[in-house]
């Protein structure tokens, strides 16, 4: 509390410097832990305040928490969804974030769970992660047949997207040259491409 951390934000900060997932954190990874999510949330006291804000507003049954619906009909209003992505925060975050964070199954989630996700998502070491994700998800819209593959056309089509550069922008990760990494990648010259192939090309990229 001394550093501005409630004790619903100390499972995300094990998370975050459990890298080998082993479950165990020495005495200075825990200590710098604290002072790392103390940092992060000074620097973003605008969209915390703002997030808090939006929490009371989507809380509409006043029980102090948040159910998968009322989470979601977070980014309803056009104007929060505009300054959610201002803070480098889309809707697709919001679909994976809620269970992320409501790790005892209860359906609810507090307003400290919620501010150390958010908090979470603007952490530039899961932009990547996240970048990866939603290109997971575009794949797979765009993959109508079910085959598990995109030709070329159906790939530079769905990656060439505006939204899909923005978002790619806002979390400062580059955005490829589609068509180029295309070539590169369909090293048998199948004309084609599956998610694995491209994945594996995101993360050499």
């Amino acid at each position: 509390k001394e550093h501005g951390i409630s004790m619903s934000n100390l499972n995300m900060i094990f998370k975050s410097m459990d890298a080998d997932g082993q479950g165990l954190l020495t005495f200075d990874e825990l200590c710098d832990g604290f002072l790392k999510m103390a940092s992060i949330m000074r620097s973003n006291e605008r969209a915390i305040s703002y997030i808090r804000k939006v929490f009371a507003e989507s809380d509409e049954d006043g029980s102090g928490t948040l159910n998968k619906e009322e989470f979601n009909h977070i980014f309803d209003e056009p104007s929060v969804k505009k300054k959610m992505e201002s803070f480098g925060i889309f809707a697709t975050d919001l679909e994976d974030l809620f269970s992320l964070i409501d790790e005892d199954g209860s359906g609810q989630v507090s307003e400290d769970e919620v501010v150390a996700g958010f908090v979470m998502l603007r952490d530039p070491k899961t932009a990547g992660e996240r970048g990866v994700a939603i290109l997971s998800k575009i794949f797979e819209e765009a993959d109508y047949d079910g085959s598990g593959s995109l030709d070329k056309f159906e790939y530079v089509t769905a990656f060439s997207e505006e939204h899909v550069t923005q978002q790619l922008l806002a979390r400062n990760l580059k955005v490829p040259d589609w068509e180029g990494l295309f070539e590169v990648l369909d090293a048998d010259g199948s004309g084609t491409l599956q998610w694995d192939e491209l994945r594996e090309g995101l993360v050499s990229f």
